[in-house]
């Protein structure tokens, strides 16, 4: 089996962890088919996956035809922060679905496939079929989906005309993917070693940004990542020539990052380890807080992501949330497996399981479905 494909599945088990494009890439071109604590306490609660979040208090009690017309209204709902290629918290989770604003569908990865569905009528139409590996890092322009293919980490781009023109931009080795305007940022193996690469001009080379990253995340044009050496842990900004500054340092309360992701530049949110404790950090405002209720050594807690408002995770093989205004904890759903790969588009959740099989859930119902 292929190093890659070992990659993805060792990512899974372990922790899994914009639109634009360059117009003439040179390509191999083919067609084919001080750190602060909050006081707040954080019992979890359970609420149904609709549009908003379920309150504690006493509500209006609302018909059957309201309650449909939620839902409904929640199935093709646009949450702002899906209007780029794809979102960090998606591409945190190896960017398995995506929401495409140019035909307001999800694209989704499964198996060897790349689907298209319409939220509002259920439709879906494969798009293209892989030859060997799996698309992964899914991200969307107008005219191209990128992706980086599973089985030998190349970064290719197919066309969305009737052609479905297939090219490879990097042969291979590739990790992580990121589109925004003319650029692609990719992180690539060489060695021991993870630099971060930027691409904007076809008659140039990438350049690279970093010599070895961790935990790659963007927000348009700035870089977000960790470095970690033998003088600590820190996270670094920087543009895309590679000039900026550390943001903060890891002194003492973290021995590893394990997961990281930017909004923006105000709030980046890292799952980080200390010793067998694992503890979820918000910087923001020029500090880190950590975030109540999630410091305890025996919660097995993973695959963060983020829709704009709610903050996700998986725990348990269950997928809890907050509002990052209260930070209350509610469980959205009990998968009833060992749970990966957390993907939201809009209201709609999808996650795959151990062997990457993708899950499902659609707004007002209780239960996640396989996708086949």
């Amino acid at each position: 089996m292929r190093k890659y494909i070992i990659f993805i599945i060792v990512s899974c088990l372990i922790l899994s962890g914009c639109a634009g494009k360059p117009e003439n890439d040179a390509a191999t071109t083919t067609t084919k088919n001080s750190t602060q604590s909050m006081n707040t306490t954080s019992t979890i609660t359970t609420t149904k996956t609709t549009t908003k979040v379920t309150s504690t208090t006493e509500a209006p009690t609302t018909t059957t035809a309201e309650t449909t017309q939620q839902t409904n209204e929640a199935l093709t709902e646009v949450l702002k922060i899906y209007g780029r290629a794809n979102t960090n918290g998606n591409l945190n989770n190896m960017g398995l679905a995506a929401y495409d604003s140019t035909t307001k569908s999800h694209i989704y990865s499964l198996n060897d496939g790349v689907y298209s569905m319409d939220p509002g009528t259920g439709v879906t139409q494969k798009l293209f079929t892989m030859e060997n590996g799996r698309a992964v890092y899914l991200n969307l322009s107008k005219d191209w989906i990128y992706f980086i293919d599973s089985s030998d980490g190349s970064l290719q781009r197919v066309s969305r005309n009737s052609d479905m023109t297939f090219e490879t931009l990097v042969g291979s080795d590739c990790l992580d993917l990121r589109i925004e305007q003319s650029y692609v940022f990719y992180r690539a193996i060489e060695g021991d070693t993870t630099p971060i690469y930027s691409w904007s001009r076809p008659d140039r080379a990438p350049f690279r940004v970093n010599p070895n990253a961790s935990n790659f995340s963007h927000n348009y044009s700035k870089l977000y990542f960790s470095i970690e050496s033998s003088s600590g842990i820190r996270v670094r900004v920087t543009g895309t020539n590679g000039s900026g500054s550390d943001l903060f340092q890891l002194d003492g309360i973290a021995d590893q990052i394990l997961e990281m992701f930017a909004y923006n530049e105000n709030e980046i949110y890292f799952l980080a380890r200390l010793a067998d404790k694992k503890i979820l950090y918000l910087y923001t405002d020029g500090a880190l807080k950590a975030i109540p209720g999630i410091d305890s050594n025996s919660m097995d807690i993973r695959n963060l992501n983020y829709d704009g408002k709610y903050f996700y995770y998986i725990s348990s093989g269950d997928i809890v949330r907050f509002d990052k205004n209260d930070f209350k904890l509610e469980k959205v759903i009990s998968t009833g497996i060992d749970a990966f790969n957390l993907n939201i588009v809009n209201n709609w959740i999808y996650w795959t399981d151990a062997n990457m099989q993708l899950y499902q859930l659609k707004p007002g119902e209780d239960n996640g479905q396989i996708l086949k």
